[in-house]
């Protein structure tokens, strides 16, 4: 997926973006960039539902 992926590129976000559910449970994001699929440089506004726990995850492969 490329989602806005072109850096050199200036982009107006629409912030009515829809929520979409996230592979964590009780987490949702609305992606604002992205190249590649769920391994994939992004950018995400993220929201955890009411009671939802802050898993510990790290980020690999980054440069």
């Amino acid at each position: 997926m490329k989602l806005h992926a072109d850096l050199r590129q200036h982009v107006v976000i629409d912030i009515k973006l829809t929520w979409m559910d996230s592979p964590m449970p009780g987490m949702q994001r609305r992606k604002l960039d992205r190249d590649g699929e769920e391994a994939a440089r992004a950018t995400s506004i993220i929201c955890y539902g009411p009671d939802s726990p802050l898993a510990s995850y790290t980020h690999s492969g980054s440069a």
